[in-house]
Order: structure tokens, then C-alpha cells, then sequence
């Protein structure tokens, strides 16, 4: 006998509508109140996920605009040596 049914034996006033569709989403037997913990954890750990997501993808871009501004430093330092080199001695 299923938990659903010994609940629909025992008490007919107690089980509402929206229990019975609860109950029929579920394939897997398992007591009542985990539902609630199920669609709580679900909820929590999408949330969760979804602030350590944007926090990873700005260090990220962090660290790639930092790379950027480095290479643009060191083009332009390099341009700078070529032409003192070329104004002190031109060859």
C-alpha cells in the first residue's frame, strides 16, 4: 500500500485536491513533506548557482581586460623603444 492511499484510507478530509496533483507529479513513493524539501532545494541551489555563475564570469572578464590593458602597455612600449632606437641610430 502506497503512502497516498493509506492517507486517502485514513483521512478523507485531510487530503486536498492539490495534494492528490502533488502526489501524481511524483513517480518516486516518498513521504509527503519531502516534496516541500525537494522544491525548496531545487529553488535554492538554481538561486545559488545562478550568483556563483555571475560572480565567476566577472572575475573572469576581470582577468581578461587586465590582460588586454598588458598587451596594449607592452605594444606601445615596444613601439616607443623602436623609435628611440630609430632616432639614436638609424641603420
Amino acid at each position: 500500500m502506497s503512502y497516498l492511499q493509506g492517507l486517502l484510507d485514513e483521512h478523507h478530509q485531510n487530503v486536498s485536491f492539490s495534494d492528490l496533483i502533488i502526489w501524481n507529479s511524483f513517480i518516486v513513493d516518498v513521504p509527503y513533506p519531502f516534496i516541500y524539501l525537494f522544491i525548496y532545494l531545487f529553488i535554492y541551489l538554481s538561486i545559488y548557482l545562478f550568483i556563483y555563475l555571475f560572480i565567476y564570469l566577472f572575475i573572469y572578464l576581470l582577468i581578461y581586460l587586465l590582460i588586454n590593458v598588458m598587451r596594449v602597455m607592452w605594444a606601445v612600449e615596444q613601439k616607443a623603444v623602436m623609435n628611440s632606437r630609430a632616432m639614436v641610430a638609424p641603420y
